[in-house]
């Protein structure tokens, strides 16, 4: 257990020497917070867009799915009405067949009764006294044998009516089946896209509690070490060399966790391919990036857009129509607390290896020595 503890004091007094030249102005640990910042306060701007976008869509295919749902529902109503007809039509032409049938076999009785009259009449055509009454019997027979012609094809007529009838009932069905069943596959289509956004909003909502919080968190405990660690360097003597030493070793693996939490972010949480709508050409763009508009960061634009956008205002601001606001109206940060502004200057690792080396920034005032800062963090 001595080797370490050997290890580490001297590492201590390395840092001891470190903070007593003159360090850069910008450390790499400095860098990378801002740029994390940076980078929050872009993904939390693209998911703000890309979550009214997709909210208004499934706002929209809500509508729409009802829309289809009202449609199928009448659907199937007309389907089961023209199915009632169909064999309504069906029943009636089972009767009218009857009835066909019926009517043949009068037609049949009454034209062999036209025949029997017509050679009786022929026969006693000119056989005075029972001429007469063999004519009225032939015109009689003549009668009835027409009108049960005309009864068979009426039947006929009303039968071939039922069939053309039924047949434009099935063709209508036919239609009516394949309607209902193209409104049943866009309305589960759009059942689907609705969870599929659903479930995109929610897992971008937990990128952004990631990023703002997991991460803000860590980021506030390292500055809360940095802030430990100059209290207790600028005080460095022999006896702080163990407390030193522990605050050293918690720092280090704050900052493994830190670099843990971002590289699980950037795998879990990313944005470089999803489906948006450009908000100044008006495409849609599927598996792309989306970029925030600098001028209205609510505006999602595709890449060409954006390069355009940003040409445009550095032209305007090289020719002084932009003027950039102050530093303390736009410095927005989703890690920012009320301690963060005021802290001292951070210790930070090298660019060579963030956990073998640190480099102290110098502070120009440095705290009273039986006062040390309330939010140290061991």
């Amino acid at each position: 257990m001595s080797s370490p503890s050997l290890t580490l004091a001297q590492q201590s007094d390395k840092i001891q020497q470190l903070s007593l030249q003159s360090p850069p102005n910008k450390t790499t640990y400095k860098k990378t917070i801002q740029q994390r910042r940076k980078k929050t306060q872009v993904y939390s701007w693209t998911v703000d867009s890309l979550q009214r976008q997709y909210r208004r869509s499934i706002y929209e295919d809500r509508l729409l799915a009802e829309k289809h749902e009202a449609r199928s529902t009448q659907l199937t109503q007309q389907r089961r009405q023209l199915e009632q007809d169909i064999n309504q039509l069906t029943h009636d032409l089972q009767s009218h067949d009857t009835h066909l049938q019926a009517a043949r076999t009068y037609a049949h009785q009454r034209h062999t009764k036209y025949l029997l009259r017509q050679r009786q009449f022929h026969r006693y055509a000119k056989v005075p006294l029972i001429n007469n009454t063999y004519k009225q019997k032939y015109l009689r027979a003549q009668k009835k044998n027409q009108l049960a012609e005309s009864d068979v094809a009426a039947q006929r007529h009303g039968i071939d009516h039922i069939k053309d009838q039924r047949t434009i009932r099935h063709q209508q069905l036919q239609e009516q089946e394949q309607e209902e069943s193209a409104c049943t596959r866009m309305v589960r289509t759009i059942r689907t896209r609705i969870a599929s956004h659903e479930t995109l909003d929610r897992h971008w909502q937990n990128g952004l509690a990631f990023w703002t919080e997991r991460v803000g968190s860590l980021s506030l405990t390292l500055d809360q070490k940095i802030v430990a660690l100059q209290h207790l360097l600028r005080q460095f003597d022999c006896d702080k060399q163990q407390e030193l030493i522990a605050i050293l070793t918690t720092f280090r693996q704050a900052w493994a966790d830190f670099e843990q939490a971002e590289t699980y972010g950037e795998q879990e949480y990313s944005l470089d391919k999803v489906d948006f709508v450009c908000a100044k050409c008006m495409d849609s763009y599927q598996q792309h990036m989306p970029r925030p508009d600098k001028n209205h960061p609510t505006d999602l634009l595709c890449s060409s857009c954006y390069q355009s956008a940003r040409t445009s205002m550095i032209i305007k601001k090289k020719l002084g129509f932009l003027h950039t606001p102050s530093s303390s109206a736009t410095s927005t940060s989703t890690f920012s607390s009320a301690s963060s502004s005021s802290l001292p200057p951070l210790l930070t690792p090298s660019s060579s290896s963030r956990q073998s080396s640190f480099v102290i920034e110098s502070s120009p005032t440095p705290p009273p020595k039986d006062h040390p800062p309330k939010h140290l963090v061991y």
